[in-house]
């Protein structure tokens, strides 16, 4: 607390800022041009007086590469007593490789500015197709998958995941196959008679430079051999 006597000055601090765990979040990862994690910052004003509260903002030299979003301590101007307001910091990489800024929000309080600096990585976006037979046919079932660019295959993510959503407990199953050199998978075998539905995915784990990339969905159907 504090103890002030013949003062009009503003009140030394009345306002809560979290999270108040860490002094920095680290947002993980997301392709140059898109969006990733976002966090939640907010504002509590405990004291017994309203306090001016300006918009969220970001600064330093990887400014640009976090957004601020759901703003709802910027268009308040004042936080009364008992009031919160918070906003979202997101990552929106501009440039590949770390990034680190600074997300701030002004106070109206002695203590003023409260600050939390903030990092991610950019990665290089990658896009994944998926092709496979049409109509019915009979086993076994080739498919294959192509990713672009190709990612340096010794960079975090060397395989190719093929995903059937649908599996029961006959199968199919997928899993993941080697990427080649020029970003091209193959997978095939012998699958149960019926539709499966299957995609292609580049790196789930989100590991290395180069994003995650995911194909449309396709349909294989495989006949079934009866007397």
């Amino acid at each position: 607390g504090e103890l002030r006597f013949h003062t009009t000055g503003p009140a030394f601090d009345g306002v809560t800022f979290s999270p108040l765990e860490r002094r920095l979040i680290d947002l993980g990862d997301a392709a140059v041009g898109g969006t990733g994690a976002s966090r939640t910052l907010r504002l509590e004003n405990v004291g017994s007086g309203a306090v001016t509260v300006g918009a969220g903002s970001t600064s330093g030299p990887n400014a640009s590469s976090f957004e601020v979003v759901n703003d709802t301590c910027g268009p308040l101007g004042s936080l009364a007593p008992g009031a919160t307001c918070t906003f979202d910091v997101r990552l929106a990489p501009a440039v590949q490789g770390a990034v680190e800024a600074v997300a701030s929000i002004a106070v109206g309080t002695d203590v003023g500015t409260r600050s939390l600096a903030v990092r991610g990585a950019g990665q290089q976006p990658t896009s994944t197709t998926i092709d496979g037979p049409s109509g019915w046919n009979w086993n076994p079932i080739d498919l294959s998958a192509q990713v672009t660019p190709s990612p340096t295959t010794t960079d975090g993510g060397s395989s190719v995941w093929f995903q059937f959503p649908d599996a029961g407990p006959d199968g199919p199953y997928g899993g993941p196959v080697p990427m080649m050199a020029d970003g091209s998978a193959s997978f095939g075998g012998h699958f149960p008679p019926g539709s499966h539905r299957v995609y292609a995915e580049y790196n789930p784990n989100g590991i290395g430079t180069w994003a995650n990339s995911r194909s449309e969905t396709i349909t294989i159907k495989v006949m079934h051999a009866s007397s």
